[in-house]
């Protein structure tokens, strides 16, 4: 994977940074459907998450489906991923 950083006055450098998307961890943000309330959590399978919260295997949404994800952000590691969670 290459990125592209960029900054002020002109600075911009490509770097190639070895990461799997199994990698990351992902903070997420669903919206319910029913009393379009939001649910903030995180995981390392976004996937399988969403699915889990959709077929009610969550018992903290399980009352709430269905969700819409309407956010996602992946992170390097679980120290940033929760920092992320709670702001």
């Amino acid at each position: 994977m290459n990125i592209l950083i960029t900054g002020g006055a002109g600075f911009s450098r490509q770097i190639k940074i070895n990461l799997m998307l199994d990698d990351f961890y992902y903070v997420y943000i669903l919206l319910s459907q029913k009393d379009g309330k939001k649910y903030t959590g995180y995981t390392q399978d976004l996937f399988l998450r969403f699915q889990a919260h959709q077929e009610g295997k969550v018992q903290s949404t399980k009352h709430r489906r269905p969700f819409d994800l309407i956010y996602f952000e992946g992170c390097i590691n679980q120290k940033d991923v929760l920092k992320r969670e709670n702001t």
